[in-house]
């Protein structure tokens, strides 16, 4: 986990494996949704709102305070959340082997959003495996990562 984020942000990075989290439909963490060549929620990458906000920022060496002040404000604004979204597209390559289906980024949500599809608290509920990592960004405050597999 470490490595990915490293070379995907440019920046010295450290992850650790950590108990689940949990989460609730607060705002305070940000949900990518993976669809499978059928169209179905697949997996899950979830993130607390520091590390969304930390490596959105990141990604487009945004200053690590308009992160801090994301979380300070209890919400990820949306450029933050559009750079977000892309580190989750890239991730899907940690999703993706020759072993299992194709996924691919479907959207990334608060969990306070409306549109957030219903069917995301089912697969947290019903996860065949869920890891999830502490994960430090240089320059940036540390937040969670999880990758949750129906």
């Amino acid at each position: 986990m470490a490595e990915f984020f490293g070379a995907l942000l440019g920046l010295g990075t450290a992850a650790s494996k950590v108990s689940p989290a949990q989460i609730e439909n607060d705002g305070a963490h940000v949900i990518g949704t993976y669809h499978d060549d059928l169209g179905r929620i697949a997996a899950l990458v979830t993130a607390d709102l520091p590390f969304a906000a930390s490596a959105g920022a990141s990604l487009a060496m945004i200053p690590a305070s308009a992160a801090r002040d994301d979380v300070k404000d209890g919400s990820i604004d949306e450029n933050l959340l559009e750079n977000f979204r892309e580190v989750c597209n890239v991730a899907a390559s940690l999703l993706n082997t020759p072993h299992t289906p194709h996924l691919t980024l479907q959207d990334v949500w608060a969990t306070d959003h409306p549109d957030l599809p219903v069917e995301v608290w089912d697969v947290l509920a019903g996860a065949s495996k869920r890891r999830e990592f502490a994960v430090t960004i240089e320059g940036y405050d540390d937040g969670r990562l999880g990758i949750v597999i129906r």
